[in-house]
């Protein structure tokens, strides 16, 4: 059974380089974001950052505010795909950052998938 209070974000879609908009992760009890690859991946590296930022009432994101939460290694997603299940925390903002272009021909695609 899907709950009502699912969301789920489209973040990037088959590129080799980018940084996505934010989530507001405060909405979140739980959070999980996709990694998916196509074709070859042989390089690349994507971090999973946040910021401490209320993105519920606004404001201006202060300069160098991302920190890194995690990161994957492209190289392992050739054809597949990673999930990253995100512990719970007070998030204010999360974003998916890909810190060294991809290599090796693919691209990958990233979504998130949270529960209110």
């Amino acid at each position: 059974m899907i709950s009502t209070g699912q969301q789920r974000y489209a973040l990037l879609s088959a590129v080799t380089s980018g940084i996505s908009t934010y989530i507001p992760g405060a909405n979140f009890n739980d959070l999980t974001v996709y990694v998916q690859g196509t074709g070859t991946t042989s390089g690349g590296t994507i971090a999973v950052e946040e910021a401490e930022w209320d993105v519920l009432n606004g404001g201006t994101m202060p300069a160098g505010a991302w920190s890194q939460i995690t990161t994957i290694a492209a190289s392992g997603l050739s054809g597949g795909q990673q999930a990253l299940h995100l512990p719970r925390g007070s998030y204010g903002a999360v974003r998916v950052n890909i810190t060294g272009a991809i290599t090796g021909g693919g691209t990958v695609t990233i979504t998130a998938r949270g529960i209110c």
